[in-house]
């Protein structure tokens, strides 16, 4: 009976920490921000001689604690380019890619400046579905309620053939 009641008197004590971490967590848990954004893509690499820059549109979903400098992006881009009237057997394509991302956001400042890369599947018109991965940088700038950034990278899609390298230039805002 002793062991028994040495037992309880020890769950109960790891329960109470339990919910005294998880309400000490709860302060500093991530919070999504969503956002989308639109702009322009140029083409670059392979695929730039025979595509004429285009557009972008895009949704973004980022997980980071205020406090903290990182953060997770998941995102879904589509790009399209025109073709090029001057090369011969050109045709437009598009691309939709779905990427994780990891993002470091400059410390202590209003207007924040942050560095992302990442990796995803990159789905190509005329390529089909490749690996691919992406590097940039941004800027966020925090307004009434919601929130803009702007931000320029560079998308590597793995494929075989022309190297399919773009150059999506993006402004959005966050909710």
């Amino acid at each position: 009976m002793r062991r028994l009641s040495i037992f309880v008197a020890l769950l109960g004590v790891l329960s109470t920490r339990s919910l005294a971490a998880q309400a000490a967590g709860a302060q500093t848990m991530p919070i999504p921000i969503i956002g989308i954004g639109g702009g322009i893509s140029i083409p670059a690499g392979g695929i730039a001689k025979d595509r004429q820059p285009g557009f972008n549109l895009g949704a973004l979903a980022e997980f980071r604690t205020p406090s903290e400098p990182l953060g997770l992006r998941a995102e879904l881009l589509y790009q399209y380019f025109g073709r090029d009237q001057n090369a011969l057997n050109s045709t437009s394509a598009n691309t939709v890619a779905v990427t994780v991302n990891v993002v470091y956001h400059a410390p202590k400042s209003q207007v924040r400046p942050y560095l992302i890369g990442g990796m995803g599947l990159y789905h190509v018109s005329d390529h089909g579905n490749n690996a691919g991965f992406n590097v940039g940088t941004g800027l966020t700038i925090p307004l009434t309620g919601v929130g803009a950034y702007a931000e320029a990278r560079l998308h590597f899609a793995l494929t075989q053939g022309p190297s399919f390298v773009t150059i999506p230039i993006t402004f959005g805002v966050t909710f």
